[in-house]
């Protein structure tokens, strides 16, 4: 049978075997009950984002208003939020507004895109934006919106999300003329 030593004397290979097993369960047990976990969850936000209509009718020539919400669910406070709203390509942004007590930063970018610098967002709190936009012709089409933080407190990089799959929401919308 073989043996290797320690501490002078002569230990089976299964008993060193057994020993490294157990002091590997005792090290995760302890990683995964204590601190880490907790630093995670704390630096990591959970921004929802829903858009309301789901469905709508646009008429040419007329305007047209929805609203998007931006909620932080959890983690930590989201820094520098920002909403990005894909158009359908039959209308052009108006103009949006949000219902931060310092105005958010909306402006087109580009051709059918509108984006809102939100800022900060603590845990627990929403933003909700008005997008109003104008059909100029006939079409159908889906409506994307998205929502990402920079960082949250205590994390680098870009989009340090819990669950980033309820981060967009999209609706279809028709613009008829008549």
């Amino acid at each position: 049978m073989a043996t290797n030593t320690a501490g002078g004397r002569r230990l089976p290979v299964w008993m060193v075997v057994v020993l490294g097993v157990v002091a590997c369960m005792v090290l995760i047990a302890l990683v995964t009950l204590s601190g880490p976990t907790q630093a995670q969850s704390q630096s990591v936000s959970d921004l929802h984002v829903t858009k309301q209509p789901k469905r709508a009718k646009l008429v040419v020539g007329k305007k047209f208003t929805w609203t998007v919400k931006v909620t932080n669910e959890g983690g930590s406070r989201a820094r520098d939020v920002v909403m990005v709203d894909d158009l359908p390509n039959f209308v052009k942004f108006v103009r949006a507004s949000t219902s931060l007590d310092q105005p958010g930063i909306c402006r087109p970018l580009g051709t059918g895109v509108v984006t809102c610098r939100l800022g900060d967002l603590r845990v627990g709190n929403t933003v909700t934006i008005l997008v109003t936009a104008k059909a100029f012709k006939a079409g159908s089409g889906k409506n994307l919106v998205h929502a990402d933080a920079a960082k949250a407190s205590g994390a680098g990089g870009f989009g340090n999300e819990i669950q980033g799959s309820d981060n967009t929401d999209k609706t279809r919308h028709r613009a008829i003329k008549r």
